[in-house]
């Protein structure tokens, strides 16, 4: 494949691949014609991340294995974690694949980053396969590939040559990037199928890729799936807990009763984020404007709220009214709710500055989204892209620039994929 560098080029390739959003038939981000390039010491830190969300994440499992088991001073864990969940079966089932010894960290995890090395939370990462290993591939053909790092990650999970993978989309709607995923990871070898609100039944699959689980548990099906998943005859990624749908996670290693649990490297990566305790928002307002850099945003997994900036504030742009309001509700509400400071840097970028229109510098907010495969105890790192923009953080996609993420000297890139991407 030619490498491409004109974003009209681009812009064809992926409408032609039909990775659109929302079951458009084009690409709905603004372009640079070229990768977005860092320093190797940055892309080190990114290599070397997935370790420590791994470390993070058995160290928040074990926390929660214990207070499952009556550890009286970790009690307020399981509080955490179920929070506004009680008596339902989400949590029914987290607690008994916690204490069935089944529950492992989830496979693939994407962190978001306002600058390298500085994460704001950990994610699930559901979509966007398919624009990651179009683009990818457009903008350096002879690096990593998307779709075999996929492919490793679910033989590693399963430990067949050959598994059956259903993805279980909660949307009802069609969508032209699963679609391509699909039919992409199939052309690879891979038995990938797109289930559409309902779960195949244990025999028909090997492993099943889930998105929410108070989602996954309403679809018909998911019972079976889970019972299977506890008798060691079918494997779910994310596993199914609470754990990994929400972030409270994020401020155990802060907290004084379990920061013992999680080594520096863990704090280092989540260091602007805290749990929202009572009083904390008027603190905020209290100091004077240049000193109120930080969102607050709702941290458990309730559906209305858990997503998309649908529940997050900016305190340096609302009122003290307004916070103290806010706060009010939060302290009624005995939701888990968490406080992070704006991360705020712009980087010089060459883009598109309208989709089609013309491609100049600017200088914009970032969130880079390294993806990680993290299997049998180690962590491999399979993508990044960048969504550049000139607001912080929370963005939607199709106002986004876009694009990849590679190391300056080129030659490293090559070998260190051409490592990665080696038979085993």
């Amino acid at each position: 494949m030619v490498r491409l560098t004109d974003v009209r080029a681009l812009r064809e390739a992926l409408d032609a691949a039909g990775v659109g959003y929302a079951g458009s038939s084009t690409f709905l981000g603004l372009l640079c014609p070229e990768p977005f390039v860092v320093l190797s010491t940055d892309w080190r830190q990114l290599e070397t991340a997935g370790s420590a969300i791994n470390t993070w994440l058995h160290g928040v499992q074990q926390l929660y294995a214990r207070s499952l088991r009556g550890d009286a001073n970790l009690a307020f864990v399981q509080g955490l974690i179920e929070n506004e969940g009680m008596g339902t079966q989400a949590v029914a089932v987290s607690r008994q694949v916690m204490l069935s010894g089944r529950l492992r960290p989830p496979a693939l995890v994407r962190l978001d980053q306002p600058v390298i090395g500085t994460s704001v939370e950990a994610q699930i990462p559901g979509s966007g396969w398919g624009y990651r290993s179009v683009l990818m591939n457009l903008h350096n053909p002879e690096g990593p590939n998307l779709l075999t790092e996929l492919r490793s990650t679910y033989q590693r999970l399963t430990g067949l040559a050959s598994p059956r993978v259903g993805y279980i989309q909660y949307r009802a709607a069609t969508d032209n990037e699963d679609r391509w995923l699909e039919s992409a990871l199939r052309r690879i070898g891979v038995d990938f199928r797109i289930y559409r609100q309902r779960v195949p039944a244990p025999n028909e699959v090997d492993l099943i890729l889930r998105r929410y689980l108070t989602d996954f548990l309403s679809f018909p099906g998911a019972d079976a799936a889970i019972t299977a998943y506890l008798d060691g005859r079918l494997e779910i990624d994310p596993p199914p807990s609470l754990i990994s749908d929400q972030k409270v996670g994020l401020v155990l290693p802060f907290d004084r009763r379990t920061a013992g649990f999680f080594p520096d490297e863990v704090r280092r990566l989540f260091s602007e984020t805290r749990l929202w305790r009572p009083s904390s928002l008027k603190q905020i307002m209290d100091q004077p404007a240049r000193q109120r850099q930080f969102v607050v945003k709702y941290a458990g997994y309730a559906d209305s709220r858990r997503a998309c900036g649908r529940a997050v504030y900016n305190l340096s742009q609302i009122s003290r009214k307004s916070a103290l309001s806010l706060e009010d509700q939060i302290a009624g509400s005995g939701e888990p709710w968490i406080i992070q400071r704006l991360v705020q840097k712009r980087w010089p970028i060459i883009a598109e500055e309208s989709a089609g229109g013309a491609v100049g510098p600017q200088l914009l907010y970032a969130r880079f989204t390294p993806a990680y495969s993290i299997t049998n105890g180690s962590s491999r790192l399979i993508s990044c892209t960048a969504n550049f923009r000139n607001v912080w953080k929370v963005a939607r996609g199709e106002l986004s620039v876009i694009t990849t993420v590679i190391p300056e000297r080129k030659e490293r890139f090559d070998a260190s994929w051409t490592e990665l991407n080696r038979p085993s």
